[in-house]
């Protein structure tokens, strides 16, 4: 047993407690290492979210009784859950008369109460107001005039196909990057 216990190198007994607290060790490491995956965000910057409100939006496309409203809403909700620290967010509902919901804010808690408070009427959007205002909200205090997105929300009532040697942001005059996410399954509805 003298020399045994005496020996340098040995063989490791199986012990759980052993494993256990390097288990714990390795863990421990881990999350002090904070590691992350790279997730690609549609939102950067500063961004301003153009949401359809006009009739054809109140179109129920599902079984479930949800219109094209409710579906745009929860999309805009998505891009304000993946609004980073740094960037302002500012929503514009286009109706009949368009209005600004909220201007230049980071705080998500205020973009989702403003989208919840968001209601489509049974009007004709006015859009080149609405674009208006989407213009007037990317140059307000906090904005930043570089890498300003636009993000259209609608069901297609503004044609935003691309015509050859013109950009989407230049036929629509809005001073920056413009991204159409498309809501409804139909073209025809009975708005």
């Amino acid at each position: 047993r003298d020399q045994q216990a005496n020996a340098p190198w040995q063989k490791l007994e199986r012990n759980l407690l052993l494993f256990l607290q390097l288990l714990a060790l390795a863990a421990l490491v881990l999350a002090l290492a904070r590691p992350a995956l790279p997730v690609p965000s549609l939102v950067t910057g500063s961004v301003v979210v153009i949401l359809d409100g006009s009739a054809s939006m109140l179109a129920q496309d599902g079984q479930d009784g949800e219109t094209r409203f409710d579906t745009a809403s929860a999309a805009a909700l998505e891009l304000v859950g993946e609004l980073p620290a740094s960037a302002r967010m500012s929503l514009v509902l286009a109706g009949n008369p368009p209005q600004i919901l909220v201007a230049a804010e980071n705080d998500p808690a205020r973009l989702r109460e403003a989208l919840e408070s968001a209601l489509a009427a049974p009007v004709e959007a006015d859009w080149p107001a609405a674009l208006a205002l989407a213009a007037g909200a990317a140059s307000a205090p906090g904005q930043s005039e570089q890498g300003i997105e636009f993000i259209l929300i609608s069901d297609g009532g503004l044609s935003l196909s691309e015509r050859a040697g013109t950009s989407a942001s230049s036929r629509l005059n809005l001073p920056g990057r413009v991204r159409y996410l498309p809501v409804g399954s139909q073209a025809l509805n009975l708005a």
